[in-house]
């Protein structure tokens, strides 16, 4: 009986695809690619039990302005799988550095641990959600150099790179969506407190996440980024 049942489930639904497909077609709705791949592969969502799920993020943030980039990884028009929907494929390309072959390369900003967050909130109304992409970074001290960033940054377009503590890398912010960075200082009042400069960035966003599919190679030491050769 129990066979019957899930045979019965089975025709079931291919009997609601198939009904679907040809009513669209009737009343001449628009069915795209998408649709298509998302009826035909998109798999259950399951979840290892035991594996490891330590929230937080390393201890550093990569700015890339948009006036060093000539492109930028880009998501999939139309997704194979649920990843799909999120990864975006590709490299960014940098600009040379005026007239010499030198590139512009990522901003490299070391944060203190525990001090780099992201969330992303669902935002507007019934048929037009979407999400604000947002996070904050801190840099401690009263160094020129990060006071000088904060001038530089306050008002540039730019996509921010961060890391789980997995090493999966995140883009924040695209060309045509892109990241804004709100830097504030605190002085601290008592001799205990905490100096130096927040770096809070928000971009829009129809992913709560978008990860880079080729991803730099990350030395925390030297400051830099760099894609493997």
């Amino acid at each position: 009986m129990k066979t019957f049942k899930k045979i019965l489930l089975v025709f079931a639904g291919l009997l609601a695809t198939a009904l679907l497909f040809s009513g669209a077609q009737a009343f001449g709705l628009p069915l795209g690619d998408d649709v298509a791949v998302s009826l035909a592969v998109m798999g259950p969502l399951l979840y290892q039990q035991g594996k490891n799920n330590m929230g937080g993020y390393s201890n550093w943030a990569a700015v890339i302005p948009l006036d060093y980039i000539s492109a930028a990884p880009a998501l999939p028009a139309v997704p194979a799988d649920w990843a799909d929907y999120v990864t975006a494929a590709g490299k960014f390309i940098f600009k040379n550095i005026g007239e010499t072959e030198n590139k512009y390369a990522p901003i490299f900003i070391y944060s203190t641990e525990a001090k780099v967050t992201y969330n992303a909130d669902s935002v507007g109304e019934v048929d037009g959600k979407s999400f604000e992409q947002k996070g904050e970074f801190f840099y401690p001290g009263n160094e020129s150099e990060i006071a000088g960033f904060a001038a530089f940054i306050k008002n540039r377009p730019c996509i921010v790179i961060i890391a789980d503590p997995d090493g999966k890398q995140q883009m924040v912010g695209t060309p045509a969506l892109p990241c804004h960075i709100s830097p504030s200082k605190t002085g601290g009042q008592a001799r205990a407190d905490l100096r130096g400069s927040k770096f809070e960035f928000s971009a829009p966003s129809n992913q709560s996440d978008v990860y880079l599919d080729d991803q730099f190679t990350v030395d925390p030491v030297a400051g830099t980024l760099t894609y493997p050769s």
